[in-house]
């Protein structure tokens, strides 16, 4: 019997691109099929507002739907405080975002960060972030990062 007796193809995409996969396949054939390099990671696509899933690089069997997507991890240009930053995640923290300004004094019992975002994706277009938070990021996203003392 050959690895591909009882699996059937079904088409996929991996960063917006058509792929026929045998399903069940496994995320080392996925990887290998979409040409995804070693040091990047490839996420199942999910609706809502929940954490895409890391496909893993294993044997273990990965269970597909008809037109079903995927993504790599890319880099995304967000701008803070006027200034261009690249990151690799898909949605940041009130707390990454900050780290992002090398500007800002030191945190101190007086000191309020604030955080305000415009150009955003449709999840969270713009608005203020706080303490806690988090936000989905799209290319070109501003950040205006700026700290106050309270006394």
């Amino acid at each position: 019997m050959s690895d591909n007796e009882g699996r059937h193809l079904v088409r996929i995409h991996v960063d917006r691109e058509p792929l026929e996969s045998p399903n069940p396949t496994t995320g080392i054939a996925l990887y290998a099929l979409a040409a995804i390099d070693q040091h990047i990671e490839l996420f199942r696509e999910i609706n809502g507002d929940h954490e895409d899933p890391v496909v893993h690089r294993t044997d273990e069997p990965v269970h597909l739907k008809l037109e079903e997507h995927f993504y790599s991890q890319r880099v995304i240009t967000i701008i803070v405080n006027l200034e261009r930053k690249q990151v690799d995640k898909r949605r940041l923290s009130f707390d990454e975002v900050v780290a992002l300004d090398k500007d800002l004094p030191p945190p101190g019992p007086n000191i309020l960060i604030t955080v305000d975002y415009a150009n955003g994706p449709a999840q969270n277009p713009k608005g203020a972030l706080r303490k806690g938070e988090w936000v989905w990021l799209r290319e070109g996203m501003e950040f205006d990062v700026s700290a106050t003392d309270r006394s």
